[in-house]
């Protein structure tokens, strides 16, 4: 299992719903995940075609839309 604390969702380095820790830790071949599960402050499109792309599951819910 491959754990790695990133940022959370609200903090300043995000920009759009991106995290680039995430796209970065998924570069690591040698350690590259089956799944990855994060809250939906990750769900992004970006993140989801990266995870796709790479074979990789998404256990992120989708964000809530506005009321």
């Amino acid at each position: 299992m491959l754990r790695q604390g990133l940022s959370p969702a609200g903090a300043p380095d995000r920009q759009a719903g991106e995290a680039p820790q995430l796209l970065g830790l998924l570069a690591l071949e040698e350690r590259k995940p089956k799944v990855v599960v994060a809250d939906k402050g990750y769900d992004s499109r970006l993140i989801r075609k990266a995870l796709r792309e790479q074979l990789i599951q998404a256990q992120i819910p989708e964000r809530s839309l506005p009321a």
